[in-house]
């Protein structure tokens, strides 16, 4: 299945678990159960703290696995997702499964804390006094977006009109959303923005960018008074 051309031991535990599965397997179920079954195997691997190589994740990502015998190969992509694979391996603390990870989507970790930014990671800034959660990373994986959210009021039940409940989580409205590079980050660490303030750090970015733009000079015609 994994590594055709090398030994059994000289695969990475995480892997080596993932191969074993595979052929302990005789008459696979159908395909969804199968990717599955695939999937809950690597889970269960990364949840495990099993080791894995640098070049695991590019090496799923890029190579086939036979499928059904000779019919249609099929990617890690159809029954995985390494970014969902990313924010458990921080979640449990799987570093090497963090470091293959970050070595196949060529991205340089976001430390807050101590700890690794993944997506649906939250981070309470006190002089915000709310929560931002990480939702993302630039398409280059220079930057890292976090998102502060409103919550919306609650409701009456429309049946008896007398239980009040609060809103479903998925209801609330975004506040605002932030784009911090590495550089951002230390300087928040730094102090240099005052109180780690999310509104000082977003003028400042905004201060930065108009100063790159080079505003027309006011003239006695372009001028006026509203």
């Amino acid at each position: 299945m994994i590594y055709h051309n090398r030994n059994v031991a000289e695969l990475s535990p995480a892997l080596a678990l993932l191969h074993q599965a595979y052929h302990a397997v005789p008459n696979r179920p159908s395909r969804a159960r199968w990717k599955t079954g695939l999937w809950s195997i690597l889970t269960t691997a990364v949840r495990m703290g099993l080791k894995f190589d640098t070049e695991d994740v590019a090496w799923l990502c890029t190579n086939t696995v036979p499928s059904y015998g000779d019919r249609s190969p099929y990617y890690f992509r159809s029954w995985g997702d390494t970014e969902s694979l990313y924010s458990l391996a921080c979640e449990v603390k799987n570093i090497s499964a963090c470091r293959a990870i970050e070595h196949h989507k060529g991205r340089v970790p976001f430390l807050w804390e101590q700890a690794r930014l993944y997506v649906g990671r939250q981070v309470y800034w006190a002089s915000e006094q709310a929560y931002v959660t990480c939702t993302s990373f630039g398409k280059d994986n220079a930057m890292v977006v976090l998102c502060s959210y409103q919550e919306r009021a609650s409701h009456t039940c429309y049946a008896c009109k007398q239980h009040v409940y609060d809103a479903p989580t998925s209801r609330r409205k975004l506040a605002h959303l932030y784009k911090f590079t590495h550089e951002d980050l230390q300087n928040i660490k730094l102090g240099r923005y005052a109180g780690a303030n999310l509104q000082a750090v977003r003028e400042a970015k905004l201060a930065r960018r108009l100063a790159r733009v080079a505003l027309p000079s006011v003239t006695e015609e372009t001028a006026y008074v509203s």
